[in-house]
């Protein structure tokens, strides 16, 4: 019965030092591997932001930035305007509503 206790407690012993050194390699293994992919990735990104850029790219990139800006202020203004209601609307309880008697939100009366 000693004999099996001796054993028994070298065996949990041994595997918690294995459980121990697995969790010590895959930290110092993980380090490591970040380490090294964020050095490559600082590398690229220094050598991407070095180089020069062609003439083309560069107009291209002010063209499409100004196209952007130009359609995004047409959708605004267009969203500014308030609709215009060729139906006629009914008035009721101090609310405006159109022929189907669905409530027209921006007639409602004080607004």
């Amino acid at each position: 019965m000693q004999m099996i206790k001796k054993l028994v407690k070298a065996m949990l012993s041994d595997v918690r030092r294995i459980i121990i050194g697995a969790i010590v390699l895959g930290l110092l293994g993980g380090t490591t591997g970040i380490l090294y992919l964020s050095k490559t990735a600082l590398d690229i990104s220094i050598v991407v932001l070095t180089s020069s850029t062609p003439l083309w790219a560069t107009i291209f990139l002010v063209l499409t930035c100004c196209l952007y800006t130009y359609f995004k202020l047409q959708q605004h203004q267009k969203l500014d305007k308030p609709p215009t209601t060729k139906e006629e609307l009914r008035e009721a309880f101090g609310v405006y509503w159109n022929n189907q008697y669905k409530l027209d939100v921006l007639s409602v009366n004080g607004l």
